[in-house]
């Protein structure tokens, strides 16, 4: 995607969270009325934009199930579970560098993290303190305006 390495500004923030939300109740809905070709289709939208939303995964798993296609499902879930994995060891290799005082590479991870996650709250909260502990204001303030948001 585009926002590689950038922190996300507050309005493009707004808009993917808006877009994810407004999305995920479509896909909800669709689902609760058992149209799951439907379903599948909204969710497959959200991971077109969004490829490291771990409940589209689910939701697409569990709408490729209800029309018999057990073994795409099997498959989703498992990218699903393995992305949140992914997400999972990079948190801990940034607690760890912020533990051990490396900011830099606080930063680096936090970024990474974001990058697929652009709605972890805790990420942008690790990233701002990293950008203190680096003396960069302006980044720091930016980050924790993105915490906000979320």
């Amino acid at each position: 995607s585009g926002r590689t390495g950038a922190i996300l500004n507050t309005e493009d923030l707004s808009t993917i969270l808006g877009f994810r939300k407004e999305k995920s109740k479509e896909a909800n809905k669709l689902a609760d009325y058992g149209l799951w070709e439907d379903a599948e289709l909204a969710n497959t939208s959200i991971i077109e934009k969004l490829s490291g939303d771990t409940n589209a995964y689910i939701r697409l798993g569990d709408s490729l199930s209800k029309q018999g296609r057990a073994s795409e499902a099997n498959e989703v879930y498992l990218y699903g579970s393995n992305l949140d994995k992914m997400k999972l060891e990079r948190t801990r290799k940034a607690i760890s560098c912020s533990s051990d005082g490396d900011w830099e590479g606080a930063v680096e991870i936090n970024r990474s993290i974001l990058n697929d996650f652009p709605w972890d709250l805790e990420a942008y909260n690790r990233l701002g303190k990293a950008y203190m502990e680096l003396q960069d204001a302006e980044k720091a303030i930016q980050a924790f305006k993105c915490s906000l948001i979320i």
